[in-house]
Formats: C-alpha cells, sequence, structure tokens
C-alpha cells in the first residue's frame, strides 16, 4: 500500500524535480552573463529554492501587484481625463466673460457723450466742434470714428488753424487741441487780397486791402491758394519767399517792416519804417544782410527825417544812398 502511494506521488515528485533541474541549468548557463547582474541571479535561486506553496504565494502577490497598479494607473487617467476637461471649461468659460465684457464696454459704456475743445480763440468751441463731424453717441473706438478725416475737416472748414490733435479719453470723451495762426502778411492774388500766416498758409479773403498791421508782400506768380494750405507758387520759389518771410519776422524788424517783394528771386527788397528800402538782392546770408542793414542806419549821419536806400546784395560791399526825397507807394 505504501509502495502504491509512493508510486502515485512518483509523477508530482518528478515534475518538482524536473522543474528544478530546468532552473539550475538555467543558471548554470547565465552564470558568466550574471556576474554583472547579480539581482537576476538571486532571483532565480529563490525560484529554485521556494515550495510549491511558496511559489503560489508568489504568483498570487504578484498578480494582486499588477492588478493594483492596473487600477492605480486607470485612476491617474480618469483624474488626468477630469483635469484637462476642467481647465478647457474654465479657459473656454473665461474667453467667453471676456468677449462679453468688451462688447457691453463698447456698446454701453466707450460711448462719446462729451467733445473737448482746447486752444481757440478765433473760433468758438461749437464752430470747431460741428466741423469736425464727430457726433454724440459715435463709439469711442468705432472704425466710423475717423480721426484723420475729422482733423482735415477741422482745417478746411476752419483755415486759421493750422494743427488738429484729438484724443480719446476713456469711457466717453474726445479731446480736440487746435493750434490758430495768425495773420501777418497780406498779398495780392488774382485781384483778391489774401491774409497769409507766418508759413504762407491762406486764411482769409479780404475784398480790399485792410494794410492794418500786416506787411504787404508781393509774390510771383501763384499757380494755386487754397484756404487752409500754403500757397503753390508757378515756379519753384516757395523755399525763397518762406525764407524771406521767416527772416522779416524776425524781434529786431517785424514790427519796422512795411513791405517784402519777393516777385524777382534775385531781386529782393523789403521797405522798413517807409524810410529805407532794402535791397536784398537774393534770399543767400538774408540774416546777415538784416543786421548789417540795422548797424548802418544806427550810424550819426543818418537821422530821424533820413530815407533813402541801403544796398546789400552784397554783403562784402554795402552801401548806403541817401535821398530824402524817395517815398514808397
Amino acid at each position: 500500500m505504501n509502495e502504491l502511494k509512493k508510486n502515485e506521488n512518483l509523477p508530482a515528485r518528478r515534475k518538482r524535480k524536473d522543474a528544478k533541474s530546468r532552473l539550475v541549468e538555467k543558471l548554470k548557463k547565465t552564470t558568466g552573463y550574471n556576474r554583472k547582474k547579480p539581482e537576476k541571479q538571486k532571483k532565480l535561486l529563490r525560484e529554485i529554492n521556494e515550495t510549491a506553496g511558496e511559489r503560489l504565494e508568489r504568483i498570487k502577490n504578484e498578480r494582486i501587484f499588477i492588478h493594483n497598479v492596473r487600477v492605480a494607473s486607470k485612476h491617474d487617467g480618469r483624474i488626468r481625463r477630469r483635469s484637462r476637461w476642467r481647465f478647457y471649461t474654465f479657459f473656454v468659460t473665461g474667453a467667453v466673460l471676456i468677449v462679453l465684457i468688451v462688447y457691453l464696454l463698447y456698446a454701453f459704456v466707450f460711448v462719446v457723450t462729451s467733445v473737448e475743445v482746447n486752444g481757440t480763440e478765433i473760433y468758438s468751441s461749437d464752430a470747431v466742434v460741428s466741423a469736425s463731424g464727430i457726433e454724440t453717441g459715435t463709439k469711442l473706438f468705432s472704425p466710423r470714428l475717423d480721426i484723420d478725416a475729422a482733423k482735415k475737416s477741422i482745417i478746411e472748414a476752419c483755415p486759421y488753424i493750422s494743427s488738429v490733435t484729438i484724443e480719446r479719453k476713456i469711457p466717453n470723451t474726445l479731446s480736440i487741441t487746435v493750434t490758430e495762426d495768425e495773420a501777418v502778411f497780406e498779398a495780392e492774388v488774382c485781384g483778391e487780397y489774401l491774409l497769409l500766416s507766418e508759413g504762407l498758409r491762406a486764411l482769409d479773403i479780404l475784398s480790399e486791402a485792410s494794410a492794418e498791421d500786416m506787411i504787404t508782400l508781393v509774390l510771383p506768380e501763384v499757380s494755386s491758394a487754397v484756404l487752409g494750405y500754403e500757397i503753390v507758387f508757378a515756379e519753384d520759389v516757395f523755399d525763397v519767399a518762406s525764407k524771406t518771410a521767416a527772416a522779416v519776422l524776425t524781434e529786431e524788424i517785424r514790427d519796422s517792416v512795411t513791405k517784402v517783394d519777393v516777385s524777382d528771386r534775385f531781386n529782393i527788397y523789403i521797405i522798413y519804417e517807409d524810410r529805407y528800402k532794402l535791397v536784398i538782392g537774393s534770399v543767400t546770408d538774408i540774416e546777415l544782410k538784416l543786421s548789417l542793414a540795422l548797424e548802418m542806419m544806427k550810424t550819426d549821419i543818418l537821422t530821424s527825417d533820413s530815407r533813402g536806400t541801403i544796398y546789400l546784395d552784397d554783403v562784402n560791399k554795402p552801401s548806403i544812398v541817401i535821398d530824402n526825397t524817395l517815398t514808397f507807394d
């Protein structure tokens, strides 16, 4: 009977022995390589020496570990997906709120309710606002609010205004700041009398000469004169005329000059105090020529009643011819 039991257990023992033998052989074959990796040898030795129960327990623990890793991985994936969706939800909601706030500000808050005008003396504030074409109720940042077009309209309607600055003031105000020119010259053009600024901008048209507090300016042939803009000459002589105009407006002689003739660029002359004719010639060194004239008029030979012509076309040889009978129209 005992022999029978031994024979029945023989296949199981043989299987265990065979499995153990295979592990030993595997260990022998990999011994040389595993000197550098002792952990693998230790694992094989543990598998050789462990009992069947220990093996089952180890396999069970490994399966539980793998199951737990898979569960944790799935849980982490769900957390990551939830975080991603939460981020997308916050992002989309925030973007929608920003767009809505911007629209509400644009439509109901940033609306022009008042227009300020600064720097005006000749024109009233209402005239400037009306010329700009800007109306209350216009959106402050609307494309319909054309700042450049408003500036151009103001200068065309109000020629004394030389520059315009328009600024938006949040939340609902437009500020218009203007610079006005002063009329200093009077010139006859095509039978009409134009009032000109220091920069030779046409400011106003008169039916007859005023000559009051104005310097008479005799110009070359004019091809175009539009109120609010610089006059245009038939020939390229604008620089000559503008430089001469600037020279006679210096503090030393401005109040004493009554007439400036630039009709001939090579024969410019100036009437000073209705007593002296200053022959300038060309515009070259005009500042120096005027300084020489002022020094010559301080000489003792000239009295308060003296009249004459001062020749300054050659700065190296300035001269004066006294003629008390000389008159100027």
